[in-house]
């Protein structure tokens, strides 16, 4: 609650209207310019790494979007397990992550559905479209597209040990010094064409851009 309250007051600082779930840590923004909705969720929810019913029943009632509409995610933690594991952690999950891929299948599907209590009807959307989920907690990069969802994940300021890097996944990363560098992916889309690139500010520069049409 108290991380909720330190970021959307900055959100209200810089007069972004962020529309918050009931303990304030996840909610979503929305770009009237660009007609997208972005969601930023908390992994961390219930549990070390887990989502409440309340936030997924959340995320359910907000995706039903007008027609035009993207939806994009962003949170810390890779809900798909084969994109963003550890070598010695391969069997860690998140609380109802299942759920919350089944979600964002059924609404790139438009498709109604349930999971553990948690409801959802896409049905009656029309040209709605989805961007992808975006995640940090690997630090490394990497991409998946499944079943019609699009799962990125960027590096960041954090690191893995070779121990703990996966080899078969596509991963990739930029060994750097955080100390003296910097390493930031920017994100920039275009709606009407269903355009999508993640542009890298320092470490790794331009051989680490990447991008895909949904």
């Amino acid at each position: 609650a108290r991380f909720g309250e330190t970021f959307n007051g900055l959100m209200a600082k810089h007069g972004h209207a962020f529309k918050s779930g009931a303990n304030k840590s996840w909610g979503y923004l929305d770009l009237p310019a660009k007609r997208t909705r972005v969601f930023v969720l908390n992994s961390s929810d219930e549990g070390y790494y887990g989502y409440s019913k309340a936030q997924l029943q959340f995320v359910a009632d907000n995706l039903k979007l007008a027609p035009g509409w993207t939806a994009a995610v962003c949170q810390h933690f890779c809900i798909q397990t084969k994109a963003g594991y550890w070598i010695h952690y391969e069997n860690t999950r998140a609380g109802r992550q299942e759920v919350f891929i089944k979600m964002v299948e059924d609404f790139v599907a438009r498709r109604a559905g349930s999971a553990d209590g948690v409801a959802w009807d896409f049905t009656k959307n029309v040209d709605t479209r989805f961007a992808g989920c975006f995640f940090g907690d690997s630090h490394y990069d990497n991409h998946l597209l499944e079943n019609g969802v699009h799962y990125t994940i960027t590096q960041g300021y954090g690191g893995v040990g070779d121990k703990d890097f996966p080899k078969d996944n596509g991963a990739v990363k930029t060994p750097f010094n955080s100390g003296s560098q910097m390493l930031v992916d920017l994100v920039a889309f275009k709606p009407a064409t269903r355009e999508l690139k993640v542009f890298r500010i320092g470490a790794g520069g331009p051989a680490r851009d990447r991008g895909y049409s949904y």
